[in-house]
């Protein structure tokens, strides 16, 4: 792994047409002026729409849907030393950006890295775990937003996010699961970054009938 005295970022980020109103209009766009290049992946949406003016921004329209393949996407478009991978419902805090840049110059070794999401009430979207360094089972608690990867790691060993999983195809899940065990059986040394750096709106699943 080459070392890096100051990693670049390429912040990528899914959305759907049907989506894109509310996005724009809620996104904090402004979040995103440490990053080096922001890529948006919009969806089954084929006409020019206003976003906000950001540096090194990219709009990028798809025909297809699916959340691995709009990852993918990403990943082929990105210029960039890491990818971090977002979605259009996702609240990026202030300084998030730096602050993973920062983290990642302090831990130059690791290919992955995670990060923790909270709900917009600030508590935790999830448990999370104490442990710097992450291994196999660790896999089961991550979430696709919460991973910022290594481009040129992902690229040499030709990974890719399965479009079999996760929304939008027959089996909406997991896809994250299944792309971080194969950074894992790779060799990719993986970091816990203990710091909440997203945010997402507060759903109460208990008030949820199926």
């Amino acid at each position: 792994m080459k070392i890096l005295e100051e990693p670049s970022i390429t912040v990528s980020i899914s959305t759907i047409s049907s989506n894109l109103e509310v996005f724009v209009a809620s996104f904090p766009f402004n979040q995103l002026s440490d990053a080096d290049e922001v890529l948006i992946i919009i969806q089954g949406h084929d006409e020019k729409i206003y976003f906000p003016e950001l540096k090194n921004f990219k709009l990028i329209y798809d025909s297809n849907y699916g959340l691995s393949s709009s990852r993918n996407i990403g990943i082929e478009n990105a210029n960039s030393d890491f990818i971090w991978f977002l979605d259009d419902d996702i609240i990026l805090i202030e300084n998030g950006v730096k602050k993973i840049k920062n983290h990642i110059k302090a831990n130059n070794n690791f290919d992955l890295h995670t990060v923790r999401i909270k709900h917009s009430n600030n508590f935790p979207y999830k448990n999370y775990t104490n442990k710097k360094k992450l291994g196999r089972l660790d896999a089961l608690k991550v979430s696709s937003v919460e991973i910022i990867v290594s481009r040129d790691f992902i690229l040499n060993n030709n990974l890719r996010f399965n479009k079999n999983l996760g929304l939008g195809s027959n089996f909406p899940s997991n896809e994250e699961n299944i792309f971080y065990l194969d950074i894992f059986d790779k060799g990719g040394l993986i970091s816990h970054f203990p710091e909440y750096l997203l945010e997402h709106e507060y759903i109460d699943r208990k008030s949820i009938h199926f």
